[in-house]
């Protein structure tokens, strides 16, 4: 359900007792035998209470992060969906979260658990980031071209239910945007095509900015993978899927109307 680089709430085994051997059924014991068999009883349930701790400490954190989200934003339901490195022990933990029902929304949130406090989340921005990728989508179906985007804006509005234009209307233009666009290899020559650079026209027509849009080339039996992959990844710098190479890339500078190609390699640490 969710992106693959995630993981899901993690799944305990708590394991089990091991059965005594139905041959020993009414044989009396030694006492060296007796005193064995407490011994590995009692590391048993050592184990299982420790397991047990672990368990709750680990859900415990979960709620808390999920309930800290829900106090911000006013009632809405969040659920944690993945951790980065040291997720489980560290007191600044990173989550990877979604808003329940959005499952294909992942966004980035710190916290600190001693104080039980959120630190910062991307919850709007990758909302507006989203709004984004829409629209840029939609730029590129109009001269018929399948695009998968993603990006992030960078801002400091707490409105979970601000619309794009809102957004613009208030910042004037899309700074401290990050945006990538992966299209398929079957667009031919897009550094010279017309009907991409009419797509990316009305584009930077919106991002109105001189920061370059970076735009990747996948092959064409990976591109539907990569449409459903780069919507449910939690923020811009996610490293691309090696099982799906990246063949080609360039930048593509702004803003409208004078759009400039750039052939800088930093594609090349998306392909593998």
């Amino acid at each position: 359900m969710h992106n693959k680089l995630l993981s899901n709430k993690k799944d305990f085994d708590t394991g089990s007792l091991e059965h005594l051997d139905a041959s020993h059924s009414g044989m009396l014991l030694t006492r060296r035998q007796a005193v064995s068999l407490l011994a590995m009883g009692g590391f048993s349930l050592a184990g299982l209470q420790l397991t047990g701790c672990y368990i709750n400490r680990y859900m415990r954190r979960i709620a808390l992060m999920e309930r800290l989200l829900s106090e911000k934003y006013a009632g809405r339901e969040f659920a944690v969906v993945g951790g980065d490195y040291g997720y489980e022990t560290s007191l600044h933990p990173v989550a990877y979260c979604i808003e329940r029902g959005v499952d294909d929304l992942v966004f980035e949130a710190r916290f600190q658990i001693n104080v039980e406090e959120l630190v910062t989340d991307a919850f709007v921005e990758r909302k507006l980031g989203r709004q984004v990728e829409d629209l840029i989508i939609d730029c590129f179906k109009k001269q018929g071209i399948e695009a998968a985007p993603i990006g992030l804006i960078r801002t400091k509005i707490t409105d979970p239910d601000i619309t794009l234009d809102e957004f613009i209307a208030k910042a004037e233009e899309l700074r401290g945007y990050f945006f990538d666009i992966v299209i398929p290899e079957s667009l031919e020559s897009p550094r010279s095509s017309e009907p991409f650079f009419a797509a990316m026209l009305e584009v930077f027509t919106y991002i109105k900015t001189s920061n370059g849009i970076l735009i990747q080339v996948a092959r064409d039996e990976d591109f539907a993978a990569y449409q459903e992959y780069v919507r449910q990844i939690p923020t811009f710098y996610a490293p691309r899927d090696p099982k799906r190479p990246i063949i080609d890339g360039f930048y593509i500078m702004g803003p409208a109307p004078h759009l400039v190609i750039d052939e800088g390699d930093t594609w090349k640490n998306y392909s593998h």
